[in-house]
């Protein structure tokens, strides 16, 4: 491999290994400062997921609740009452499109 390195070298006019070995370095540093960046922030993203649970939570218990209270029983009888001519008048609905 350092043969191959070292004719590359040659070839290129330039220092192939060290060109390597500076982009290595510079990737490895790349990684050390993202993960210093990104370290320090982390329990806020946390707090900030814990908070917004717990407000997904109280809007799905309002929904739930808001849900509960419909009145599904009379609803049912007002359809019914519905039901005999819309099963008369709904092979003509797609006239009305016409």
């Amino acid at each position: 491999m350092t043969e191959i390195l070292e004719e590359l070298s040659q070839l290129l006019g330039r220092n192939v290994r060290k060109s390597i070995e500076d982009g290595k370095r510079a990737f490895d540093e790349l990684g050390a400062r993202i993960k210093t960046e990104v370290e320090p922030v982390i329990p806020d993203i946390k707090e900030v997921i814990r908070k917004t649970g717990r407000e997904l939570e109280k809007v799905a218990n309002s929904l739930t609740s808001a849900i509960g209270s419909i009145p599904v029983a009379e609803s049912r009888e007002s359809i019914s009452e519905f039901v005999e001519p819309i099963n008369e008048y709904a092979p003509y609905r797609w006239a009305l499109v016409l």
